[in-house]
């Protein structure tokens, strides 16, 4: 289950079109966490990662738990889940976070991604991304979100073109938009945003046009404690001219 195939559903219904017709708002790839330990080759973490673990998740439709064996109607349907992040650049592949993450799927294009990264041991990391979402840039050229608005104070930003220094330290929130097909999506750290340090990073549209919410800063070689615990509240809105 991925936001992909959430926003077909809810634009299906919201146009009136049938799903397999629907334009997809993001690249099915990484989506909520990618960690890079110092020295490290690789990301870990990620919907497209397999060094992410699940060990307990639960289904819940309108706060009713449910199997994955099913179709089911509903206002809201959450993804709770527990998991490991693993090391795969150490022998052994030893667990270097647990992660704990809530997604909150809602009928009208919204997405809530919350939860909390504990350090297992004293992990030194270079980057740490929670709260990660990739517009879709590469669906059909008629879709490709080519600006996006930073508010606090609000900034336009051309992501066909050069980027200040590609990252954006003002604000926590930014507005993606597709202005040959009105549409949009935007994202905002909620909770976890005060924290010295942390950071909203914008990649240009050209190769990864992604969102990044750092926690630590862009290249940090931070240093976690043993059991540190790093929360995060990310809201997500879709939406498209109907």
């Amino acid at each position: 289950m991925d936001i992909t195939h959430i926003s077909q559903v809810w634009l299906a219904t919201g146009t009136g079109a049938t799903f397999t017709s629907v334009r997809p708002f993001t690249d099915g790839g990484e989506t909520e966490v990618a960690v890079r330990m110092l020295g490290g080759t690789d990301y870990m973490g990620g919907l497209s990662h397999g060094d992410q673990t699940a060990t307990v998740m639960k289904l819940f439709v309108d706060g009713t738990e449910i199997t994955a064996d099913g179709t089911y109607t509903g206002k809201v349907f959450r993804i709770v889940q527990r998991s490991s992040l693993t090391d795969p650049d150490a022998v052994g592949n030893p667990v270097r976070f647990y992660m704990d993450t809530e997604h909150t799927f809602r009928a009208k294009g919204k997405l809530t991604l919350r939860g909390c990264m504990t350090a297992n041991g004293t992990p030194q990391v270079d980057y740490d991304y929670l709260g990660m979402l990739k517009p879709m840039l590469t669906y059909s050229a008629a879709n490709v979100m080519t600006k996006a608005y930073l508010d606090e104070p609000w900034q336009e930003l051309d992501l066909t073109g050069t980027l200040p220094a590609g990252l954006v330290t003002k604000g926590r929130k930014v507005v993606y938009t597709g202005a040959q097909d009105s549409m949009w999506m935007s994202m905002e750290i909620v909770e976890g945003w005060t924290a010295s340090g942390r950071q909203l990073y914008i990649a240009p549209a050209s190769p990864k046009g992604k969102s990044y919410f750092t926690h630590h800063g862009l290249a940090s070689s931070y240093t976690f404690a043993n059991g540190e615990r790093t929360e995060f509240k990310v809201e997500y809105e879709f939406g498209a001219a109907a």
